[in-house]
Parts: structure tokens; sequence; C-alpha cells
């Protein structure tokens, strides 16, 4: 009997899109949770036919495509200048790996260019592939909690297979998460502000289009608008005025660094970050205000980076 809980990831950057450049557990195993997959979805169009008796028409499939989500834990590389093994993923949700030796690797958002995944999900029993995939990333932060980040990807479907778990999956790669605590979170300031902060999200919203041409297939994403949220402590309007920044539109930068020790640090900026609504909220009996958020370009193609040091 095939067990839900037995699952294998595998994610690999493509050559060409559509292409399977055969991801091996050895070099591509992805540690993942909270997996959903969905190794088919149909488009139809109903035959519709007039006939002198009730009953249905066969539907013909017009479109067929394969979709996966996941959570990865965020955490860093396992050495300086190493991307880390998450790097392919988000890589093809819209961002550029940019390696510095030695130093760091930096992703920011591109608008052309773009880069796709073959995905192999080996279940327990069968094998579903997935090519030419591209989907879109949100990042979640939250006291006392494992920051992850969110990946949703859509791909051409392909015939799936009977096969068995590989072998020689290698996740040694991961580093161990930390979570959102005191000691573990290096830099946190809104405006400038070092803001006391219960929650983070931040959502690409990448927007990703599969489209059916008489004589061809494409995905490619065609736009993307970040959003997200954060929730922080009530604090008087002489200590920071989150309300004229609000009804002003003022766009102000966002800086966070999670981790504190070289080769597992994860810093996310983004330079116009715009508080667009605000609402009371508690947090641990503490009162707090949740506010939602957009992230504009600054220069372009740079509303959200994600550097790992």
């Amino acid at each position: 009997m095939a067990s839900p809980r037995k699952f294998l990831i595998l994610a690999k950057i493509e050559t060409t899109q559509f292409t399977d450049p055969v991801p091996t557990p050895a070099a591509n195993s992805i540690l993942v949770k909270n997996l959903r997959v969905t190794p088919l979805r149909v488009e139809s169009e109903d035959r519709a036919l007039i006939r002198p008796y009730f009953g249905n028409s066969e539907q013909l499939p017009v479109m067929e495509e394969a979709m996966i989500e996941f959570d990865v834990e965020v955490a860093g590389s396992s050495a300086l200048g190493t991307a880390p093994k998450w790097g392919p993923l988000v890589r093809a949700t819209g961002f550029a790996e940019v390696i510095s030796a030695g130093v760091s690797v930096t992703y920011n958002p591109v608008s052309a260019a773009f880069e796709y995944l073959t995905i192999y999900a080996y279940r327990d029993g069968l094998l579903y592939k997935m090519t030419g995939c591209h989907g879109s990333v949100s990042m979640d932060f939250a006291a006392k909690r494992i920051p992850h980040m969110h990946y949703r990807f859509v791909g051409k479907y392909v015939a799936v297979s009977d096969a068995a778990i590989p072998a020689g999956s290698d996740f040694s790669a991961f580093q161990t998460p930390k979570a959102s605590i005191p000691t573990w979170t290096g830099t946190l300031t809104v405006d400038a502000f070092a803001a006391k902060v219960a929650a983070l999200s931040v959502d690409m919203q990448s927007e990703v289009s599969h489209a059916i041409w008489m004589n061809a297939e494409t995905i490619q994403p065609v736009d993307r608008k970040p959003r997200g949220s954060i929730t922080v402590e009530q604090v008087t309007v002489a200590t920071y005025n989150y309300f004229t920044k609000i009804t002003g539109a003022n766009l102000v930068a966002l800086a966070l660094t999670h981790g504190t020790v070289a080769t597992n640090r994860v810093k996310v900026t983004a330079p116009k970050m715009q508080l667009v609504d605000i609402e009371e909220a508690d947090f641990e009996g503490t009162s707090a205000h949740r506010l939602n958020v957009t992230f504009a370009p600054n220069t372009g193609n740079d509303e959200v980076a994600i550097e790992v040091t």
C-alpha cells in the first residue's frame, strides 16, 4: 500500500524550456514540507451534441497541466558565496541569481530572461513529472516559528509512470533553520525604525500564463504585484506615526536579516514598501497593529531582494 508520507521531490533548472534535464537524487533533492501535488489538471470542451435522447456528450481535453506547491525552510547556504539548495526554486519564480565568490548570493527579480524547472515528484509507487515549470514564491516570518518560503509552480504535464522512489537522496546541503526569535534575528527595521514585529509576509504574486496556441504551448510569467503584511507593536504617534505614512502614501524601506551566523543568514530588503491600511491586533496580550503592504520598484527589478551570506 502506498504511503502519503513517502515522497521525494527533485528539481533542476532547464537549459531549454520543456526539455527534461533529468534531475538526480544526489544533486537535486529538495527538502520540503506541506506538499500538495496536482499531477494532472485538464481543461475540456464539451462536444454538446444534439441527439433524440438525453445524456452527456464527451468532453475533449484542450489543455493539460501539472501543479505543485510546498514549503521550504528559510536558511542559508553551506558556504559563503555558494548558492543555497533552494536557489533553483527561487530562480524559477522570476529571480536572477548573482554569486559573489566567497561573500554572498543575491536574488533580484527580473522582467526577462526567465528560467524554468523540471520537477520530479516521486510518490510511493508513482512518478509525477512536470517540465517548463514557473511559479511564484511567498516568504513568511513569525515570532517563535521557523520561517519558510511557499512555492507554487505550474508546468507541462508529462505522462505519469510507475516508479519506486530512487535511493541516494542527499539533503546535507540544506542548513538547519533558526526560529524567528531575538537570538537569531539580526536586523529588522521599517523606515529605519526598529519596530517590534510579530509577523511579516512577502508574497511576490507572480502571474504565470499557460497558453495553448494552435501550434505551440507556452508557460511564462506575465506580471508580478508583490504584497504582504506586517504585524507590529502598537506605539504612540510620537514614537512612529504609521497613520501619516498611510495617508501620505509614503514609500518606506524594509530590512530584515534572519540569522546571525555566517553561512546561515538570509536578508530580505525592499526599498519602497507602502503601508496601505491598518487594523488593531493582539499579540500575546500586547496591543498591536496589522498593516497590509505593497512593494514597489525603485529603479526597476528591485522591489524585493533576497541575499544569502
